[in-house]
């Protein structure tokens, strides 16, 4: 029963997100601070080309963003090593330092 589960998770979770991407996308005029998304190299969960693809969006409109890639990760940032919490808290960091 345990596959089952999972495959209606992620049937739901691919859903879900199919309503929330168009939601932002057409409302990315909407937001006027900069914008940083951190991906998961490895997430089962999250497609990393749509962070991607979402910041490439906020340029061409002018909006300061960008896509970040943590390797070796799972969906779950910050339950992941030290070093990866580490280095994204840093990235935050010099991120917002830099806006």
């Amino acid at each position: 029963s345990r596959p089952k589960s999972n495959c209606k998770i992620k049937i739901f979770i691919k859903q879900l997100n199919s309503t929330i991407e168009p939601y932002l996308f057409n409302n990315l005029d909407k937001i006027q601070i900069p914008i940083i998304l951190f991906s998961a190299q490895n997430d089962a969960i999250i497609d990393v080309r749509a962070h991607q693809k979402f910041v490439e969006k906020a340029k061409s409109l002018n909006k300061e963003g960008r896509a970040y890639i943590v390797e070796n990760a799972q969906h779950e940032l910050f339950i992941e090593k030290d070093e990866q919490r580490i280095e994204i808290i840093n990235e935050i960091l010099n991120f917002y330092n830099d806006h």
